[in-house]
């Protein structure tokens, strides 16, 4: 589904609707402001294409939200799996400047230690999804955009 922007910005979803006066909107929550508790600043920007591109295919809402009950339910290997991606340098960022021809030495090198240290903790991390061996992009995804249920 596409949101346009006078529909983001009359929901709140990103920013106060009314941050473009002096000082009004400061300290008001956004949609965005009450449920980002993410470990990483990938984490966020997903949530929010999650919130601006809602799902449309209930198959793909409710696989969302059976990966979100089970992450909940399994609270050691969510704590697990929290401190491995606080840990994870920032893939989108880190290959954005590699696309652009921008990128120092030094973001090279972490983003090889991210390919090692990625695939380790892959390899390492338990896999959620009832009777799945790993998680599907399906459930995941924030480009399903299907019939409504």
């Amino acid at each position: 589904m596409h949101l346009d922007s006078a529909t983001i910005r009359n929901l709140e979803l990103i920013q106060p609707s009314e941050a473009n006066e002096p000082r009004s909107g400061q300290g008001r929550p956004t949609v965005l402001s009450v449920l980002d508790r993410t470990a990483t600043a990938m984490g966020s920007r997903l949530l929010r294409d999650w919130l601006v591109r809602p799902l449309l295919d209930c198959g793909a809402i409710q696989a969302r939200l059976d990966a979100v009950a089970e992450l909940k339910d399994r609270i050691q290997q969510r704590v697990s799996l929290r401190t491995t991606l606080r840990d994870i340098q920032d893939i989108a960022r880190l290959s954005s400047r590699v696309t652009l021809g921008v990128i120092g030495p030094r973001e090279l090198l972490a983003l090889k230690q991210l390919s090692k240290d990625s695939a380790k903790s892959y390899r390492r991390q338990p896999f959620f999804g009832r009777g799945r061996s790993r998680p599907t992009r399906h459930a995941f995804s924030a480009q399903q955009y299907s019939s409504t249920c």
